[in-house]
């Protein structure tokens, strides 16, 4: 028997950050992860490391007075919350309330932010982020997770602490006196039990895996799901503990709701059932679907929402789409959603960042078009480019030629006016971005896609990509897992996207971005406060 007075299950970041916080405590604590030593902290370490952080000193720096009641009615706004959603709304006005409790943390653990926020999703139907509230660390989700390591290591309560690899957690069972995880010790291929006064639950989300769960899980208000759906979320993200906290009485919030990126291309390792690379599209690249017919409207823009558009996808032939652009609009505006293709920012080299953002990064476009050939396509022109689209076309799909060439001619014509002549709805939106320092110097000016200066000419195949749950196991505001009766469990919590990063599903239906690191974060932090 293993024992405790603090078991976890997971050693992502939220497991790795309330182990922190328990050892700061002087607390025994067992943490039982199911992989190797160097997938300690998960997902995290290929996050970008953007947070959504409200009224910080990087907002303020630039006149920007955030409080945290805009940023509750944004959220709410966004969210789409059903009536009877009570812990979930409780969790995300709490988000909003002490954000600064996560600003804090990541301060501790000596990391800073980039200067300015990022301003994203702004909202398409509906209002989202009324200002920049994301905030990029520099070093990365790699970076905090490193920090954080470190922090446990020469911890001088680190004799407390015991982290036992390969040990998969498979079941839980609570008692008066305290609880135990059950599970498989992998390298022996036998059972073992770990017993603690309290036992906590950070073993991430459902829609990774093998995809299985996440299509079992699918709300019927969304388009269908894709049989060509590529897996950006985690290889042990399938949702054991969740139907094991069911079978003992627990209650599960919202499965059904997912956070699912638009555009991903095939990633080159392989390392799990349909493993993909999520990539956010240039907003001067022209998106088009299966057929070749442009996607809108309202024009698809990384920025406003991202399940609109993956919404908008979904609801189109063949359910994949194809964005164009050229290679100068994507060493400036394409963005590939992992750590290591953030390399200025991971290595917290502030002059190359600032010069990749005036001049654009080759080393990161270079970078894919390496590692995803079969989706990232070059071309000298347009009939040789729409060629190669066509034969990495899914079968039974036919592009309609002279309809791509004359939206890109149309689009390129308009570029050429000039800002005060151009009607495009995404010309527009694009240049109201650029109101906003930060999309000024980061976005083209006057950038035609057909341009001998710009080339090679790209194609992108993009499928849509998982890669959160935003529902999960129902908790309290001290993190304790609740019944079916609505009662808590004493001696069992629940943390990160396990818990829906808060409440079982603190994002409702739509997140706005830089929750779910956030979200990981806090509920750890106010997990060790419910301890103590």
């Amino acid at each position: 028997m293993i024992q405790g007075d603090v078991i976890i299950a997971g050693g992502g970041i939220s497991g790795l950050i309330v182990t922190l916080k328990l050892l700061q405590q002087g607390k025994k604590v067992v943490l039982l992860e199911r992989g190797c030593g160097e997938e300690l902290g998960g997902l995290a370490l290929e996050a970008a490391g953007g947070i959504h952080l409200i009224n910080t000193p990087e907002q303020r720096r630039q006149g920007i007075r955030d409080t945290p009641a805009l940023a509750w009615r944004d959220w709410q706004s966004f969210a789409h919350f059903h009536a009877n959603d009570v812990r979930q709304k409780q969790w995300a006005e709490f988000y909003c309330h002490h954000s600064d409790d996560i600003y804090q943390f990541i301060q501790e653990m000596g990391v800073s932010f980039v200067p300015r926020p990022i301003w994203i999703e702004k909202g398409f139907f509906v209002p989202g982020n009324s200002y920049p509230r994301w905030h990029l660390m520099w070093g990365t989700g790699f970076g905090l997770v490193q920090q954080i390591i470190k922090a446990i290591h020469s911890h001088p309560k680190r004799a407390n602490l015991d982290i036992l690899f390969q040990h998969h957690v498979t079941a839980m069972l609570q008692d008066e006196q305290g609880a135990s995880f059950n599970g498989i010790n992998l390298k022996t291929n036998k059972p073992f039990s770990a017993r603690g006064d309290n036992i906590i639950i950070a073993t991430g989300g459902i829609s990774g895996g093998d995809l299985s769960s996440i299509r079992q899980h699918w709300s019927l208000r969304y388009p269908s799901l894709p049989t060509h759906l590529l897996n950006g979320a985690h290889l042990y993200g399938d949702g054991q503990l969740h139907h094991a906290v069911e079978k003992i009485g627990g209650k599960l919030s919202r499965l059904e709701y997912h956070w699912i990126y638009p555009a991903g291309v095939h990633h080159p390792e392989n390392r799990k059932p349909h493993d993909g690379i999520s990539v956010l599209p240039a907003a001067h690249s022209l998106w088009f679907n299966a057929n070749g017919k442009r996607i809108g409207p309202p024009p698809l823009l990384i920025g406003t929402n991202m399940m609109e558009i993956t919404h908008a996808i979904l609801r189109e032939p063949g359910q994949y789409s194809w964005s164009i652009l050229n290679y100068k609009i994507a060493t400036k505006e394409l963005i590939v959603s992992l750590s290591r293709y953030f390399s200025a920012v991971r290595e917290k080299k502030k002059l190359k960042f600032l010069r990749n953002i005036l001049f654009g990064d080759k080393s990161r476009i270079d970078l894919l078009i390496k590692e995803a050939p079969q989706d990232v396509l070059l071309a000298n022109n347009l009939p040789e480019l729409l060629d190669k689209m066509q034969t990495q076309s899914l079968p039974g799909f036919e592009l309609d030629r002279e309809n791509i060439t004359r939206e890109i001619d149309e689009f390129d014509s308009q570029i050429k006016r000039g800002i005060p002549w151009q009607t495009d709805d995404q010309l527009c939106r694009i240049d109201h971005y650029r109101h906003y320092l930060v999309d000024k110097l980061r976005l083209c000016r006057n950038q035609p896609i057909i341009d001998p200066k710009a080339l090679p000419l790209m194609a992108i195949r993009q499928f849509p990509i998982t890669r959160k749950s935003l529902g999960g196991i129902e908790t309290d505001l001290n993190c304790r897992v609740v019944n079916q009766n609505g009662e808590v469990f004493t001696h069992l919590f629940a943390i990160g996207e396990a818990a829906g990063f808060g409440g079982g599903g603190m994002n409702g239906q739509y997140a706005l971005e830089g929750t779910f690191l956030g979200g990981c974060i806090l509920t750890a932090l106010q997990c060790a406060k419910s301890i103590t």
